[in-house]
């Protein structure tokens, strides 16, 4: 797991963030994401939920699913980025092989807890 935040840039709570819903995504992981970060504390909604919103920064995620018996998530990568721009703001990441798999919300989750701890360490 791990994260990245652009130099310069930050998570930034006073910003509206839009979790884009990926063509391929069948398991809700949209809504998952939105979920976690709305625990972190930001304003964030899914593309899926509400197409009228304005927002400041967009989301797109990518998740690989194995099977093992039962499926998995095996990874998840999160990229934020500036809506008028298009440049890359931050990403976070999260891999569980399948002998330490976890539940999807705590893989994503861990995916954006190491994002904020970056964020926390930016903003001293």
């Amino acid at each position: 797991m791990g994260g990245y935040i652009v130099p310069g840039e930050s998570i930034d709570r006073n910003l509206v963030y839009m979790v884009e819903k990926s063509a391929i995504d069948e398991r809700g992981l949209d809504e998952i994401i939105s979920r976690q970060l709305k625990k972190k504390g930001l304003k964030v909604y899914t593309e899926s939920t509400d197409t009228s919103k304005d927002y400041d920064v967009k989301i797109v995620y990518g998740g690989q699913w194995q099977w093992d018996v039962t499926w998995y998530l095996l990874n998840v990568d999160i990229r934020f980025y500036e809506k008028e721009s298009s440049l890359l703001l931050a990403s976070a990441y999260s891999q569980r092989t399948s002998l330490v798999r976890k539940k999807p919300s705590e893989i994503v989750n861990e995916a954006i807890s190491a994002l904020f701890t970056l964020n926390n360490k930016e903003e001293r």
